[in-house]
């Protein structure tokens, strides 16, 4: 399977962030509240939910 990774890109306009630690175990997203509700619904995209209590990388830990 093909993946793609993202390092830290965003829209001219600063709607929203994704963002992947070099060595990170995954990709973030800030954006609105719909933007994200979208991606969390999206059944091809393997996606949760985080907080800012959430820890940034489980394998840090």
């Amino acid at each position: 399977m093909e993946w793609r990774c993202a390092s830290l890109w965003w829209p001219y306009d600063r709607t929203w962030l994704v963002a992947t630690e070099i060595d990170g175990y995954a990709t973030y997203l800030g954006a609105s509240h719909a933007a994200i509700d979208a991606v969390l619904a999206d059944p091809t995209l393997d996606a949760v939910a985080a907080h800012p209590t959430t820890p940034l990388d489980p394998s840090y830990g």
